[in-house]
């Protein structure tokens, strides 16, 4: 996870993206670059969206 803003005193932060794949793009095994997407006022947007419109339970 990828946090902005976090607080070490309150162990608090912003989720700001997540992830997703890893690789060796020099081949010396180790990782050295990352993907991740990025959270941003748009993506809450939408997740305010998904969450006004309940659709049940999934299990």
């Amino acid at each position: 996870a990828w946090l902005y803003r976090y607080s070490n005193a309150k162990r608090l932060g912003y989720l700001n993206g997540v992830t997703i794949a890893v690789s060796d793009t020099d081949g010396n095994n180790r990782i050295d670059t990352n993907v991740s997407p990025y959270f941003d006022g748009e993506t809450l947007g939408v997740y305010k969206a998904a969450a006004a419109n309940w659709s049940g339970k999934i299990v």
